[in-house]
């Protein structure tokens, strides 16, 4: 399933609409740009203002703009492709907001768009992607460890199953107040039990399966798991924000297709080439190849994907190791002890 961050609805209004009556020779308006103006993206930028782009040169048309839920009086300022909201109200962090408008070029071609955002966040924390498993049992499903590198909250930060742009799942953080030092847990392939509660006022509040008490527990609600060989997991600071970690995985290699790059999918290929042009991923040759990905083989439901010890990150396989059996660390820091078959 292709992910889309924002999801516009669009209903192109073109200049020269008319009510009944005889035909209209529309023959001059053919030979002229009748293109309506293109969404490109939207973007909070405080908690009282957000950033709308599209492909050119745009103003406001009559009836601006609107905001749900209501964020009071709106003004609206258009310089060049871009429009300025500003509001009354601060948005809640994390929040999830619908935009709905009407903008023209200057040629009178006019757009209505409708489209969501969430609320800014200013205390976005440094996390990192730390240990996952992919070959989720019955007893241990599939995880993933976030470690928390600076103080902040989380609302509004999202995991996906892929990358923002191509992705088969996403989770959206909420809030979440967590100190440098801390660990996060998401469980990827939850029981839909009452005990498995995401966790915000103490860290032993969660049951279920592999829920720690030294752990921030956060349960994926209809989660399926991870893709158990072949895959990417990034963070993003919001669902239309910038990637903060991203782990590629593959057990293939450039030569087990020659459709996908290796990848054995078009999906698999687009998330991994989308990390190579955010520098989200190191690569060794021309392209990115699954060579260049961690090789998950020998991994289990708890011999799991590890970082060091000592955290380090340089988006690269190096970063990352299988631990021996029953050596998953989840909730607390990594084995540096790596499994030999």
């Amino acid at each position: 399933m292709v992910g889309k961050c924002f999801p516009v609805l669009v209903l192109i209004l073109l200049p020269f609409l008319s009510s009944c009556g005889p035909i209209p020779d529309y023959r001059g308006f053919a030979s002229g740009d009748v293109t309506p103006p293109v969404f490109v993206d939207i973007t909070p930028v405080s908690p009282s203002s957000l950033r709308i782009a599209f492909d050119g040169p745009v103003r406001v048309s009559e009836g601006g703009l609107s905001l749900k839920p209501d964020l009071g009086t709106v003004s609206v300022s258009a310089d060049g492709s871009t429009v300025l909201v500003e509001h009354e109200t601060e948005q809640e962090a994390g929040m999830k907001y619908c935009l709905q408008g009407v903008v023209q070029d200057e040629k009178g071609n006019a757009m209505s768009f409708i489209t969501d955002f969430y609320g800014f966040n200013p205390r976005i924390p440094s996390l990192i992607i730390n240990e996952f498993t992919t070959q989720g049992a019955s007893a241990h499903p599939d995880m993933v460890e976030f470690a928390v590198q600076s103080d902040g909250n989380t609302a509004g930060m999202v995991f996906f199953q892929g990358v923002k742009e191509e992705h088969d799942a996403l989770y959206l953080f909420p809030p979440l107040e967590v100190r440098s030092g801390d660990f996060v847990i998401l469980h990827c392939k939850p029981q839909g039990i009452a005990a498995e509660v995401d966790e915000s006022d103490s860290k032993a509040a969660s049951g279920g399966y592999d829920a720690s008490a030294d752990a921030w527990d956060l349960w994926f609600s209809g989660g399926k798991g991870l893709s158990g060989n072949n895959g990417v997991i990034s963070l993003y600071e919001n669902p239309g924000g910038k990637v903060l970690d991203a782990v590629l995985y593959s057990n293939r290699t450039s030569e087990s297709d020659t459709d996908y790059g290796g990848f054995g999918s078009t999906a698999v290929l687009l998330q991994a080439q989308r990390l190579a042009e955010l520098s989200a991923w190191e690569y060794t040759a021309a392209s990115i190849r699954p060579e260049d990905a961690v090789n998950p083989t020998g991994s289990t439901a708890t011999r799991s994907l590890c970082r060091g010890s000592d955290r380090a990150d340089t988006n690269s396989s190096s970063d990352w190791h299988i631990v021996p059996t029953s050596c998953f660390s989840f909730g607390s820091n990594n084995s540096d002890e790596v499994y030999e078959p």
